[in-house]
């Protein structure tokens, strides 16, 4: 199998064998100009190593950190150890008594921050999808404590810069593995934050951190929302890795982790059914 992905002029080839890749890149030279650049290094900002002993492939993104920090001028800033601070509170109530709205210019910085540490959450940094995700959902009106809070984001990223994404390994297994986990009710707004992480191997390959759109009136519910969403994303993976190496995808079901058994039993039948008539027919999606 031979698989070539394209990001508007910039294409990756992946093949088991290097002659495959000259094959198709011959062919391309057919229709059109191609530079062949050699073995990938860089794609879209990312820095992409090899070891071919440890059969691994790592992936990172520090020139691209350290130019974000250089835009938000905080090259000087120290480093911290969390994203945000123990017990933070961000929401609007709070703001709106102990701090001040940004002006113009700090507002377009703000939300330029965001959208600078979310190409990172995208690419190769799961650890910072719940701060993201948190500090997105003021872009529209955020106050001067939403501000201090994506600045320390920064801090925390400049202090692990170095930090890779590694794929592979020699005790490689095809098989899509999950985890999902939910919180209860811990934030100002009372919705609970679902959050997923879906692994090839020993690397994280999909993940997600997200507000549940419902009031959940338990931790069972809520971890049974939270198995809805991840369960979507692993039908989603598995017909992609259907589609480009279908091999793989014969190897059976993929597993999925939950450490709430009120909701493991919830998905596998009706029970408790009276207690739970009252969430919307979209969350018993899992149950299929």
């Amino acid at each position: 199998t031979t698989i070539v992905g394209a990001a508007t002029d910039d294409l990756s080839i992946i093949a088991p064998r290097d002659e495959l890749v000259d094959i198709v890149i011959k062919e391309l030279q057919q229709h059109m100009e191609v530079i062949d650049i050699g073995v990938m290094n860089w794609l879209l900002g990312i820095h992409i190593t090899r070891d071919l002993e440890a059969r691994t492939i790592s992936m990172g993104q520090q020139a691209y950190i350290n130019d974000i920090i250089a835009r938000m001028g905080l090259k000087d800033a120290n480093p911290v150890k969390m994203p945000f601070d123990s017990g933070a509170d961000l929401s609007y109530e709070t703001a709106e008594k102990t701090s001040t709205p940004l002006s113009k210019h700090e507002h377009a910085i703000y939300r330029q921050g965001v959208g600078m540490l979310n190409y990172l959450v995208v690419c190769t940094r799961p650890d910072l999808t719940f701060y993201v995700s948190t500090l997105s959902q003021f872009l529209e009106r955020p106050y001067k404590v939403h501000l201090l809070a994506l600045k320390r984001v920064f801090r925390y990223v400049k202090g692990t810069a170095d930090k890779r994404l590694v794929l592979g390994g020699t005790d490689f297994d095809e098989s899509i593995v999950g985890f999902c986990d939910s919180d209860w009710a811990s934030q100002p707004h009372r919705h609970s934050i679902s959050g997923y992480t879906f692994f090839v191997g020993h690397g994280a390959i999909s993940w997600s951190s997200k507000k549940q759109p419902i009031v959940t009136l338990s931790s069972t519910e809520a971890e049974y929302v939270a198995l809805t969403h991840a369960a979507k994303e692993l039908l989603w993976l598995r017909a992609m890795v259907a589609e480009l190496l279908p091999s793989a995808a014969e190897n059976g079901a993929s597993t999925l982790y939950c450490d709430n058994q009120g909701a493991i039993v919830l998905s596998k039948d009706a029970a408790f059914h009276a207690r739970t008539k009252h969430i919307a027919v979209r969350w018993h999606f899992i149950r299929q």
